[in-house]
């Protein structure tokens, strides 16, 4: 398992791995994109294939499975997250959850 480092992820980056974490089995690119739309109004599906590129060749995602969806269309590409992305999305709650017990001690 490489080591990542979040200061790498964009926030876009670490919305999609979110998502692919919630999503499971129907956790591809035009489901990704709309679901990511229905919080992100101004969202192209490209912004979305590139995150996926960039999380795939960081180790974060990977292809869980090709659905062939006949003789018309594209192939439904299926991503999970691996070991790497488990320990990331795990860092980035951490964080969270770090920074809110500084602030509710501050209050």
């Amino acid at each position: 398992m490489q080591q990542v480092d979040l200061k790498q992820l964009g926030t876009f980056q670490l919305l999609v791995l979110m998502t692919i974490a919630n999503l499971k089995d129907e956790a591809y690119g035009q489901n990704i994109a709309s679901t990511l739309r229905e919080k992100i109004s101004k969202l192209s599906d490209p912004q979305v294939t590139i995150a996926l590129k960039r999380l795939r060749e960081r180790g974060l995602i990977r292809v869980k499975t090709i659905i062939h969806t006949g003789s018309r269309g594209r192939p439904r590409i299926v991503y999970e997250r691996s070991l790497s992305g488990d320990k990331a999305l795990c860092d980035v709650l951490n964080l969270i959850k770090f920074y809110e017990a500084t602030m509710e001690r501050k209050e």
